[in-house]
């Protein structure tokens, strides 16, 4: 029995069928002037088509009643009398509001889009094919049939297709749409599989060491080596500028004794889809209970990432972002502590370049077979097609007829005599796509933790994605950087690597009691955002892929506005931080703009009138801002100048930042890292880049002159467009590259405060020649004061 608040009526499916095909008929015909009333249009039919959520249900498989709220806002609060039926009604819950997206995230890591969008996906679907998903998610389930998380994947999977398999089941309209009637059974293979590519889908590493490798045969080592970003050895650019501190947990005299760790150090010294969060120690609120804040920057899409819920069972009581697909919830808190995730970018992949020959690879002196795994991907209305995808010891040959010929060709060729017929070939290692890499474990076994001690202890079982955790209760904050980080016998990541040689091997993972961790720091406070967690004096090396500091520069410098001096923040200040759009790279970027413009009487009134608009300007990247769009927009412009005088278009758009794939991999590790290599290249009067340009002074006046071209409103006198006009954020559905569809099912373009630099963000993808908000955002934002948990 599920007992349901708040009720809306259904109609007949082939009723709504009719309709929706008006209204998108109408659409093609009329798109613009009448996106929006069919838009409504649509909204209203499927508001009389949304599943009961009012009464009483009964449903198989339940072991006891279940009682489901929907607040005010829609936020569904679960009521179970055992964990088996309160996954199983959060399973019902997900199925019931977001079966289509559930639908295309098993499909999309499963590689069978193609099964009901036709031939227009076969490309992702042979990628996610040649990586494998499908097959890892076959392994992961029966790697997990014996663990504590098993029972959790099954009690979803019961949840999903109790709901399917009802009368109640309502067809959501995108399957009207595309004329898909009848979507399969969910599987425990679908959640795994999907949980597997979600987690590799936020590690790091190999898209840009072969961007590196192309710019290098590009333009040559040392002009290659001037693109490289340069991370900022200031202290307030790490997560632990003094290294790692256990220091003890504080214990209130009721709770039950738990071992402590004694103090230590680890390490010696006192390192974009991106986060942010922070915790602050109750010595310093003036609630005297902690404060924490974690607010996940991902992709803006509709449906959205997260639907928020409570979830409550003797035992077990979850408030927080879960995801549809997914049992249990991703950021949250219980009635014990709260957690929080930020990608670290730590490197766990590496590409390797093998020598080949035929379906041979060398390794040390001898000709090994590849293996080989054959696939066959089903296509709506047409012949299915077989793929053979080959890997070799280090992992999966990346084939040019799947990834493409700029991640695929390597431009090298065999001069060794004898190897004539040797072919280059890369192959991509990755943690993520290793045998039984599924987080599942820990993080269940998180989620019946009930202390920051317990829920510290499970994530060292997370092997993928390299995570950021941030815990919190009343009188303690935590750290600890969670995943398989491998260990390098030689390299360091940065560019693909010789296969065929042995030197380049992993020996190893960094082992898990010596990675970067905090327990209740002096300072009294942890941040994080993207950032490099430590120095480089840290005994292991993590990676070069860390996100600039500036976001953890000015989350520092607030949170030690606050605490200096024996201040105490209030709640309200505290949240206030999330909202932030000051940006730190903006204000460097102004300095020396203004530096090598020194006589602004001696150039052109209009670069003049720029000048003083960045002289005026506070670095508030707040949509009002003038300032703000004369910041980016002059700064790409010139970036390009700079890149396009020796790249090619193409390239120069890797060099900045793209990706692979706009749906698998839109931005590669370059992306966001603009600013520093910019003003790094501005600054060096010997670089070869600058005098191509003609000097930083010359490129700049050309940059700004053209800023104020493209920021005009064409109005006496002049006025220039703000950063709203120019940023605005658009949550895109999948079928928003069909322009009649995007009308009813995008929303936006709302306004998107702050950019890629600050706390409140919304990242452009900057290869896009666009400063819209393609990358990613603020995709929740998570409060929490331990004084009034769950009020």
């Amino acid at each position: 029995i599920i007992r349901a608040i708040l009720v809306k009526d259904k109609m007949k499916w082939y009723i709504s069928f009719l309709i929706v095909f008006l209204a998108v008929f109408l659409s093609i015909l009329y798109t613009v002037p009448y996106g929006p009333p069919l838009k409504y249009l649509a909204t209203l039919i499927d508001s009389y088509r949304q599943p009961p959520i009012n009464g009483t249900l009964f449903i198989d498989g339940l072991q006891s009643p279940v009682e489901i709220i929907r607040d005010a806002n829609g936020v569904p609060h679960i009521f179970a009398e055992n964990v088996h039926d309160m996954i199983f009604a959060q399973a019902f819950i997900h199925a019931q509001e977001r079966f289509w997206q559930m639908e295309i995230f098993r499909r999309f890591a499963k590689g069978t889009l193609s099964e009901i969008f036709k031939e227009s996906t076969l490309d992702l679907d042979k990628v996610t094919r040649s990586l494998g998903f499908r097959r890892h998610g076959v392994g992961d389930t029966n790697y997990l049939k014996n663990s504590t998380a098993y029972p959790s994947m099954v009690a979803y999977a019961e949840g999903v297709n109790a709901y399917l398999n009802s009368e109640w089941f309502i067809l959501p309209l995108e399957f009207i749409v595309i004329g898909h009637s009848n979507p399969e059974p969910w599987t425990i293979e679908d959640t795994i599989t999907h949980h597997r590519f979600f987690n590799w889908q936020m590690c790091r590493g190999w898209v840009r060491e072969i961007v590196r490798l192309n710019l290098v045969q590009a333009v040559g080592e040392d002009l290659a080596r001037e693109l490289e970003a340069i991370h900022s050895d200031s202290p307030l650019s790490f997560i632990l500028p003094n290294g790692t501190q256990l220091n003890k947990y504080d214990i209130p005299p009721l709770s039950d004794p738990s071992p402590e760790p004694d103090n230590q150090w680890i390490g010696v010294a006192p390192e974009n889809g991106g986060s942010n969060w922070f915790a602050i120690s109750g010595n310093h609120t003036t609630s005297g209970k902690s404060y924490f804040a974690s607010d996940p920057h991902l992709a803006l899409i509709n449906p959205g990432m997260w639907l928020p819920m409570e979830m409550k069972c003797p035992g077990y009581h979850w408030v927080g972002l879960s995801v549809p697909a997914l049992p249990w919830v991703m950021v949250g808190s219980n009635d014990d502590f709260a957690f929080g995730i930020t990608l670290s970018h730590a490197d766990i992949e590496d590409v390797y370049i093998e020598k080949t020959r035929g379906n041979e690879y060398l390794f040390q002196g001898e000709w090994k077979p590849m293996m080989s795994f054959n696939e066959t991907i089903h296509i709506k209305g047409k012949p299915p097609v077989q793929l053979t995808t080959y890997h070799t010891q280090h992992g999966v040959i990346l084939d040019e007829d799947i990834f493409g010929k700029e991640f695929s060709k390597v431009p090298l060729s065999s001069t060794e005599k004898g190897e004539e017929d040797v072919i280059f070939r890369y192959a991509l290692k990755s943690t993520a796509l290793m045998p039984n890499a599924t987080p599942a474990i820990g993080l269940v076994k998180m989620m019946s933790s009930h202390s920051v001690q317990e829920a510290f202890e499970s994530v060292k079982l997370i092997p993928i994605p390299p995570s950021n955790f941030l815990f919190a209760d009343s009188n303690n904050i935590a750290y600890y950087l969670a995943a398989n980080i491998p260990i390098r016998s030689k390299g360091d990541g940065t560019t693909p690597v010789p296969g065929w040689t042995g030197e380049y091997e992993w020996t190893g993972y960094v082992p898990v009691e010596e990675k970067p961790m905090s327990i209740n720091p002096e300072s009294g406070y942890l941040f994080s955002a993207n950032n490099k967690p430590v120095p480089d004096s840290y005994r292991y090396f993590l990676g070069k892929s860390w996100a600039q500091s500036f976001r953890a520069q000015r989350l520092q410098q607030l949170l030690q506005e606050h605490t200096s001096h024996d201040q105490k923040i209030s709640f309200e200040q505290f949240s206030r931080i999330q909202q932030d759009t000051l940006s730190l790279a903006g204000l460097l970027y102004r300095d020396y703009v203004l530096s090598i413009f020194p006589d602004p009487e001696n150039v052109d009134p209009v670069v003049a009138e720029l000048l003083d608009i960045l002289r005026n300007w506070n670095g508030s990247m707040d949509p009002n801002s003038v300032g703000g769009a004369v910041y980016q927009v002059s700064k790409m412009k010139v970036y390009r100048k700079i890149l396009e005088s020796r790249l090619a278009p193409e390239l120069a758009d890797y060099a900045i930042g793209k990706g692979f794939n706009p749906l698998i991999k839109p931005a590669n590790e370059i992306n966001g890292f603009e600013t520093s290599i910019l003003l790094g290249l501005l600054q060096n009067t010997s670089s070869l880049w600058m005098t191509k340009v003609g000097g930083a002074r010359r490129v700049m006046e050309e940059a700004l002159g053209e800023t104020a071209e493209c920021l005009d409103k064409q109005q006496h006198p002049h006025e220039y467009q703000s950063w709203g006009d120019i940023h605005l954020a658009t949550f895109r559905h999948l079928f928003t590259a069909v322009a009649p569809l995007a009308a009813i099912f995008d929303v936006g373009p709302l306004l998107a405060p702050g950019d890629g630099d600050s706390i409140s963000m919304s990242a452009m993808l900057l290869h896009s020649h666009t400063h819209q908000v393609l990358g990613w955002g603020v995709s929740a934002r998570v409060l929490i004061d331990f004084n009034r948990l769950h009020t």
